[in-house]
C-alpha cells in the first residue's frame, strides 16, 4: 500500500496499487491504457490477430499454434506440478525417467500430498 497524493485520490489516503500502476514510467498494461484510452487499445486489440493473418498466411499461425503445443507438452513434461482434484485431494506429479530408458516421455509418478504430515504446497 503506497500513500498517494495527487488529483484522483485525496492527499494521505491509503490506496493499494499493483505493480504496474506504482512504476507509472515503464511501458506496460496500465501506462499505455491511461496514455491512449480504453478505446484506442480495444481497436488495436480487434485488428491484431487479423493484421498478422494478412502478412504472413495462415500456415505461418498454424507453424505458431504447434510450436506453442509442443513447449506446453515439454513444460508438462519436465515441470512437477501439484494438481487439486474435484473431490478436494492434493497431488504432486513429478516426472520421473528411469535410467537407460528409451521411452521418449517420463514416467509420470503421482504422490498423495494430503496423507503426509507436516507438508504444506
Amino acid at each position: 500500500m503506497f500513500n498517494v497524493e495527487g488529483d484522483k485520490h485525496r492527499a494521505g489516503e491509503l490506496v493499494q496499487l499493483t505493480l504496474d500502476q506504482a512504476r507509472k514510467g515503464l511501458k506496460g498494461g496500465l501506462a499505455l491504457r491511461d496514455k491512449y484510452g480504453n478505446a484506442y487499445m480495444r481497436t488495436i486489440a480487434s485488428k491484431g490477430g487479423k493484421r498478422t493473418l494478412e502478412r504472413y498466411g495462415i500456415e505461418h499461425m498454424r507453424r505458431i499454434g504447434a510450436a506453442g503445443a509442443k513447449a506446453l507438452i515439454k513444460k508438462l513434461d519436465n515441470d512437477p506440478r501439484t494438481v487439486k482434484y474435484w473431490d478436494g485431494t492434493r497431488r504432486r506429479i513429478v516426472p520421473y525417467k528411469p535410467p537407460k530408458s528409451r521411452k521418449q516421455r517420463p514416467i509420470m509418478v503421482q504422490i498423495m500430498i494430503d496423507d503426509i504430515e507436516g507438508v504444506n504446497v
